[in-house]
């Protein structure tokens, strides 16, 4: 039985609770975004007084780091270990295509607190392991149909506290999850559009 629950009142969504230090001076930040007017996950390894490294249960943080884009999150060391990817608390605006590709394993992922305004539709094309997406606190106004078209694991999407006024009625037709919770509070979709959402599919429950 499948079941597709949203929750549009405010409902805890767990998240990985730990607040990452910042790994390099904010002098030095500052000084990089001036220049180039960006300061990307490159900027950070190049720059870094450490190496940066996946832990032993398979995080990468890289919260609060002040980044604005994700170029060279493909450089990373270990790319496969990683099942818990951390982006929240920064400044990027944007999800392209090629950025997740070397994350084969990855089962979660936080982009909460950013100006995130697009995810582009194949962003998360070789994620397919992905269980959980939690991009609360952006700037999201649209969503494609298919932008989490190949996420056939996802159980927990939270899209809290966004700009979205609707979701595509085939948003999740290939989600094959026997349960897959959906947090939209704080944005302005209206229950009819969720009704239609829940037409399309069959065993969906809506919670308000």
């Amino acid at each position: 039985m499948k079941k597709i629950i949203f929750y549009i009142t405010t409902i805890c969504f767990m998240t990985y609770s730990h607040t990452q230090k910042n790994i390099i001076d904010h002098s030095t930040v500052s000084s990089i975004s001036e220049k180039r007017k960006s300061f990307s996950v490159q900027d950070l390894l190049d720059h870094a007084d450490k190496n940066i490294t996946v832990d032993q249960n398979g995080v990468f943080d890289l919260s609060h780091q002040q980044l604005s884009s994700l170029d060279g999150l493909q450089n990373i060391s270990d790319p496969f270990k990683v099942k818990h990817l951390i982006l929240s608390h920064n400044n990027l605006t944007k999800l392209e295509e090629t950025f997740f590709y070397p994350f084969k394993n990855l089962t979660r992922i936080d982009l909460h607190h950013n100006k995130i305004k697009n995810i582009m539709y194949n962003c998360f094309y070789y994620n397919a392991k992905i269980k959980r997406i939690n991009l609360d606190n952006n700037r999201l106004n649209y969503l494609s149909s298919k932008s989490f078209a190949s996420l056939p694991n996802l159980q927990r999407l939270s899209l809290r506290n966004n700009r979205l006024s609707a979701l595509p009625i085939h948003i999740f037709n290939n989600n094959n999850s026997s349960e897959l919770k959906v947090l939209t509070s704080g944005n302005t979709i209206s229950k009819t559009n969720l009704f239609r959402i829940e037409k399309r599919k069959k065993k969906i429950e809506l919670i308000h």
